[in-house]
This record gives structure tokens, sequence and C-alpha cells, in this order.
């Protein structure tokens, strides 16, 4: 007996394609659920991609103490744009400030520290000075020392010399001085007796001596170019200046 045919296999395909179309979402539900994305951001996804225009920002737009020293550019804050009185000591790099920013007569006494100034070279000089007397009698043309005494001096400075000369000789002798600091002369006088034998005549030399390292070496020199006489000096030597 033939066995019984088995009825055939029920086609599912066509209710999976229709269920596979069925569980797509449809546009609407897609545009839906954007709209709500956006919704509950707050917009920030638009705003996130906006760019904004030039000159928008304003200060209102930003929160205070957001905006970084990284985030300006170079030589941006110029002095009109601080305030009065913002930029303290505190801010200031110590050692940083030169003369050249400094207004004329704003450091005064009150704003500097007396300890921590030196000496004023002027002053270092202050009060020193020689005095002295020689004599002489030269017979011919050469130089004779009629006076002389070393300048002591702490720094280099310059040295005003003076010396007077007494001349006693006869009527039309001749009598020639310089005056010396070190190996430099300072001025230079001949001077003819006038008038009687015996009489006394009087002369001045004086010069200011250059600066020289360590102590000073003054002279008066003379010699006579015609005579013989009698020469007395008297000269005083001051330190009026330091080199500086």
């Amino acid at each position: 007996m033939p066995s019984p045919s088995r009825p055939p296999a029920p086609d599912h395909s066509r209710w999976r394609r229709r269920l596979r179309i069925t569980n797509a979402p449809s546009v609407g539900v897609v545009v839906a659920l954007i709209a709500l994305a956006v919704a509950l951001t707050g917009g920030t996804a638009y705003a996130a991609v906006k760019i904004a225009p030039k000159n928008s920002v304003v200060s209102k737009s930003i929160r205070n103490g957001q905006v970084r020293t990284a985030d300006l550019a170079r030589a941006a804050v110029t002095r009109a744009k601080l305030a009065r009185g913002a930029v303290t000591s505190a801010q200031v790099r110590d050692r940083s400030l030169a003369g050249a920013d400094l207004r004329s007569d704003t450091v005064t006494g009150a704003e500097i520290d007396e300890s921590s100034l030196g000496p004023v070279p002027s002053a270092l000089v202050a009060g020193h000075g020689r005095s002295g007397r020689g004599s002489c009698a030269p017979a011919g043309a050469q130089w004779q020392t009629c006076g002389s005494a070393v300048m002591p001096l702490p720094v280099p400075a310059q040295v005003w010399a003076t010396a007077t000369v007494d001349m006693v000789a006869p009527a039309g002798t001749v009598a020639e001085c310089r005056l010396l600091s070190g190996a430099t002369t300072l001025e230079t006088l001949a001077v003819e007796m006038p008038g009687q034998a015996g009489a006394n005549h009087r002369f001045v030399l004086t010069g200011l001596a250059p600066s020289a390292d360590g102590p000073q070496q003054l002279a008066v020199h003379c010699r006579a170019t015609a005579g013989a006489p009698l020469l007395t000096t008297r000269f005083t030597a001051l330190a009026v200046g330091s080199a500086g």
C-alpha cells in the first residue's frame, strides 16, 4: 500500500520580508527623534557647528575669568586698556624697569633708601688740599725748584693750584717761573724787575691740573735769563672734582 504523501511545507519568506519592512522606522519617526534630541540638548548641537560672526562676541557673552593669557594675541593689551592703578608692584618683575620707563621727577627722596647709596665721587676729595713755601736764587738758564708739595688724593681728581712769587732783584733782572703738576706745565710767566734795585715785585701763577691716578706732585720751577733774582714762593693746591 503506497504511503500517503506529505503536504508541502509552508513558504515563510514572504512573511519574513513583510516583517523586515514593518520593523524599519518610518521617516516621520526619524524626524521626530532628531527634533527630540535637539530639544533635549537645548540647541547646543546646532550651536557647536555655528561660527559666530566677526566682532559679535562682546564682554557680556564671556564668562568672567575665562579669558587666559594664551587667548590674547601678542601686544594686544596696550596702556589704554589698563585701568588706572591696575598694575602694582606685585605685577612687575623685579629689576625689570629701566630708567627710560620712569617719568621725569617721579623718584624723590622718599622713594630712595639712603643706605643703598655710595658716597658721591666729588665728596671723596672734598677738603683735600696742600699749601707750602719755598725759595731759590737762580743765576742762569737752568731751572731750579723754588717750592714743591705732594697732593694726596683718595680717587683720581683735578687739582686747582696757585703760586705767588715774590722777586727781589736789581732793576732789569728777568726771571721766568712755571707751575707744574707732575710733568704737565700749568702756566709759565717771564717777569722783568721794574723800578729800583732791591724793590719787591710779586706775580702769580695759576692752573688746573688734569686728573691723575694717585698723588700729584706740584712744584714751582724758576730760572734767571738776566741778573740774579732772589725768589720766594707760596703755593696752595685744592682738589676741586673727581674724574667722573
